[in-house]
């Protein structure tokens, strides 16, 4: 009975083996990320009792990323994707089992930024990869359920890196991650894979791939709309990954212990955006759900910013990151439904280059302005941006709404 609901309810994992070893390879990346985050936190504050030391951390790793993301897509879209993400993984892995063996803070900064390069890799194979698993139909059920995991990880891997690192300490977590990674291999290595679509020859010189992605993104009507989108929407949330903490920690005065309640909500919030991606894009357009979750997202900074009272702050996170998960979603589904696969990886190379360059960019202005203008008018600011992409979004894409209903009919 409970075999047939799975298949009833998820085909593509009872269905489609390669889907399904991608997935539940997913489930141990995406908790080994949130534990990543989490143990290193901890690790380094409990190291070095600096809060710059910890935004040194986090700008390494965003500019890591940043350098790596457009190298990332020649490289996902030149070689096997299988093969590449099997590479870069076997990088991470061994890198994580290094951390305990670092002796200062310098040492560790140099083993995190090699593991910001090859899990920069991995992701933009993994993203390109999806499309030669799985049938254009089935992107959106298929983007949704590994978001699942994710949002699954969101909620646990903090309860459980916070009680390792207390219990075993930090070097222990480390550990955990790489067999966590190791484990991800195995499942990926079982993939039957591929390389769906005709042959394509890529450009002989580097410069030349990079420059046939820019101007395949320029020229495309649908990537360039969401590329325009994806600068408003990663320094309206890159603020919000700043100004959140501050609001919840010194503005509502809850500390620590309530960041940590409201990261759980966000948790579940995010869940209920996953599981709710393929009843809304049944009924509407997904260009129209995706520009309506972007708009949505952005007006939840305001009342986020002036209804001070923290009850009403964990209720508002909810819908918050609901729809913030449905317009990541959907962003990523539209591009591997579109963008010819010979390409994928330089496009989803830019993206992962606007979200890193937004997102150094907002801590760069925060650093500068938070203690001048005040938390709640900086959301309004990055509300107003990210609101703004929706509005953009939502004018654009309703061209491209138009246009699948009459393909459809």
């Amino acid at each position: 009975m409970a075999v047939q609901t799975i298949s009833q309810r998820f085909p593509l994992l009872a269905h489609n083996r390669p889907f399904r070893w991608l997935w539940i390879s997913t489930f141990f990346t995406t908790f080994e990320d949130v534990l990543a985050f989490t143990a290193l936190t901890l690790y380094v504050l409990g190291l070095s009792g600096s809060g710059a030391a910890l935004a040194s951390l986090f700008a390494l790793q965003t500019l890591m990323a940043l350098l790596a993301g457009p190298l990332a897509g020649m490289v996902s879209d030149r070689f096997n994707r299988k093969r590449v993400w099997l590479a870069a993984s076997g990088v991470i892995a061994l890198t994580y089992s290094l951390y305990p063996f670092a002796e200062s803070l310098e040492q560790l900064y140099v083993l995190v930024a090699i593991v910001g390069v090859a899990f920069t890799f991995a992701r933009n194979a993994g993203l390109s990869l999806l499309p030669d698993l799985v049938e254009e139909k089935s992107l959106v059920d298929a983007n949704a359920l590994l978001s699942v995991n994710f949002n699954a990880a969101l909620i646990v891997a903090p309860l459980v890196g916070g009680g390792l690192v207390a219990a075993f300490g930090a070097h222990a977590a480390f550990y955990l991650l790489a067999g966590l990674r190791v484990t991800a291999i195995l499942c990926v290595s079982r993939i039957a894979y591929r390389r769906a679509g005709p042959a394509v020859t890529l450009a002989r010189h580097w410069l030349d791939d990079l420059r046939e992605g820019l101007q395949y993104a320029r020229a495309h009507a649908e990537v360039r709309p969401l590329l325009l989108t994806a600068l408003g929407t990663n320094l309206g949330v890159g603020a919000l990954q700043v100004l959140e903490p501050l609001l919840v920690t010194q503005v509502l005065g809850q500390g620590a212990g309530g960041y940590g309640l409201l990261l759980s909500v966000a948790g579940l919030g995010a869940m209920s955006g996953s599981l709710l991606i393929p009843r809304v894009t049944a009924r509407w357009p997904i260009f129209h759900v995706f520009a309506m979750s972007v708009l949505l997202t952005g007006l939840s900074f305001f009342p986020y910013a002036h209804l001070l009272w923290f009850p009403v702050t964990l209720i508002i996170v909810i819908p918050q990151t609901a729809t913030w998960v449905m317009g990541n979603v959907l962003s990523d589904t539209i591009v591997q439904r579109s963008v010819q696969g010979a390409v994928r990886g330089r496009i989803f190379g830019l993206f992962m280059l606007i979200h890193n360059a937004m997102t150094l960019l907002a801590m760069g202005l925060l650093a500068l302005l938070v203690d001048r203008v005040g938390v709640a008018l900086l959301m309004d600011a990055a509300g107003l941006i990210y609101a703004g992409a929706g509005v953009y979004a939502l004018l654009v894409m309703r061209r491209f709404a138009a246009q699948a209903a009459v393909s459809t009919a």
